[in-house]
């Protein structure tokens, strides 16, 4: 990465990180003709669409981020969650699927978890919960909602 590619990359984040959102697309997209091949550029697209409400824009970014760097376990994660909230649950547990080889990946467990119980699947989501509670730190945001879940669901 040059430096303007760098000083340009910069911008686009100060701009999202105050709440600049369409500032910093039009920021992304001046990268000229490197942003479509450049993974960092394609992530904060995918991220800024999907907090505008464009989920299917992010997913397209989030997908040509995985066709540079299929291990990308970021954009595999926010590729399921914009899945997810498209309605496509088969679609998130797919984005997901490669995340569940590392049991370290507590997110990819939790999220794989909550869609598969929603669909039904309560002694799959329970596995995933277990993986996920034994790598999920204590302090982390979704602990309790994952205790609540595995109380709820899979005490029967």
């Amino acid at each position: 990465m040059d430096a303007n590619f760098k000083t340009q990359l910069a911008l686009a984040a100060g701009l999202a990180k105050q709440s600049k959102l369409d500032q910093a697309i039009v920021a992304l997209k001046s990268l000229d003709e490197t942003y479509d091949k450049n993974e960092i550029v394609l992530g904060m697209l995918g991220g800024i669409y999907f907090q505008l409400g464009m989920a299917d824009r992010a997913c397209t970014c989030y997908l040509q981020v995985l066709q540079i760097n299929p291990s990308n376990g970021l954009a595999s994660l926010q590729l399921g969650l914009a899945y997810t909230s498209l309605g496509k649950p088969d679609d998130a547990l797919s984005a997901w699927q490669a995340l569940l080889k590392d049991p370290k990946d507590f997110m990819g467990h939790f999220h794989s978890g909550v869609t598969l119980l929603e669909l039904g699947k309560i002694k799959d989501a329970y596995e995933l919960f277990a993986v996920a509670e034994t790598n999920m730190p204590e302090n982390h945001p979704y602990r309790q909602k994952l205790e609540e879940l595995t109380t709820t669901y899979m005490s029967d």
